[in-house]
């Protein structure tokens, strides 16, 4: 049955969409067509194939994940978000991510829709006026950096006077390092 439920959600993106979608909330049959854009001729067998594995019911004229089909869910959109990040940009393939907790690491897929900002070279020493508004427009600021410039803790100082919860988390490196200083 386990091998049968993995050909069931990857071996057909429309079905995999489908989980995806029905994993927001219930949708009517136009919804997902909408949605999906596809036909009702193209869609309703994936439906059945999910149904006839417990991964959908059909309630009150909506299409809904059964108890089993939201764990599904959660793990394929996990998944999807996972490898989402790593197929849209190589800068978590090419990095040592050994500095980051474990904590965070299982969470990777979260920041499926992140912007990697570069700094220009010439600019290195500041933090780029890209990065200071979407700073001054965040509640939540979580840091991570494997250097420490003691000319930008002012900067987090003053944002965290702006009612943003502030985070620093620094490589153990740079925090035996700079001990002393923060």
């Amino acid at each position: 049955m386990q091998h049968e439920l993995i050909d069931v959600v990857f071996r057909s993106q429309k079905r995999r969409d489908l989980l995806l979608l029905l994993g927001e909330k219930p949708r009517t049959m136009e919804e997902i067509k909408t949605l999906l854009d596809v036909s009702p001729t193209a869609i309703l067998p994936q439906i059945k194939r999910l149904t006839d594995s417990d991964l959908v019911i059909q309630k009150n004229g909506n299409y809904e994940l059964t108890d089993m089909g939201d764990l599904v869910f959660k793990k394929v959109q996990s998944l999807v978000n996972v490898l989402t990040l790593l197929e849209r940009d190589n800068y978590w393939i090419e990095h040592d991510l050994g500095g980051i907790p474990k904590y965070l690491l299982d969470r990777i897929g979260d920041l499926k829709d992140c912007k990697l900002i570069e700094p220009d070279p010439s600019q290195i020493f500041e933090p780029s006026t890209e990065l200071l508004d979407f700073f001054s427009s965040s509640r939540y600021l979580m840091v991570f950096s494997s250097f420490y410039r003691p000319e930008f803790l002012p900067l987090y100082t003053r944002l965290g006077r702006l009612e943003s919860d502030i985070t620093l988390i620094f490589t153990e490196s740079v925090l035996e390092k700079n001990y002393a200083e923060l």
